[in-house]
């Protein structure tokens, strides 16, 4: 999923040539937000009898799908109000800066990282929203790396 996380911004910011403020519509994202919950909610399913052993793991698991539908509900509200796609785009990466943020104090230090590079994206994208599906591709693949770092087993 992290690597569908990393390609899908490239792929969409590829497929459109040049990013103007109206793509990917909010309609869009809040779908590609659904729909990513939605499959880490059946990837959470499948591998429960590892995943939710601890009550961390429940507690990351549980966030996560919280956060992606929050974030569907973001673009719908975006909708709702006549916001242009841009702006609920640039602040998803404040929002995840928070979200990451908050576990990396509560949970999981090693996570800092991760949040930095989405309070880093935020700025990125405040000033040149042009690259935001770009800076997505970044910020999604430290969050990527760092996961795997923090969660693959070490070798001996």
């Amino acid at each position: 999923m992290g690597a569908l996380w990393v390609l899908a911004p490239l792929a969409a910011a590829i497929a459109a040539g040049r990013i103007s403020d109206d793509y990917p519509s909010n309609p869009r994202m809040a779908m590609w937000s659904a729909a990513s919950a939605l499959v880490l909610a059946l990837l959470v399913y499948l591998v429960r009898g590892v995943l939710l052993q601890s009550r961390i793991d429940r507690g990351l698991a549980y966030m996560m799908c919280t956060a992606l539908l929050s974030q569907a509900l973001l673009s719908v509200g975006a909708e709702l109000g006549g916001l242009a796609p841009v702006l609920p785009q640039t602040f998803q990466f404040f929002y995840w800066a928070g979200i990451v943020g908050v576990v990396a104090f509560t949970l999981e230090s090693r996570l800092t990282p991760t949040a930095l590079a989405y309070l880093a994206g935020f700025f990125v994208v405040a000033i040149a929203p042009e690259l935001r599906l770009f800076v997505m591709a970044g910020t999604n693949l430290v969050l990527l790396g760092n996961v795997l770092i923090i969660w693959l087993p070490a070798r001996a």
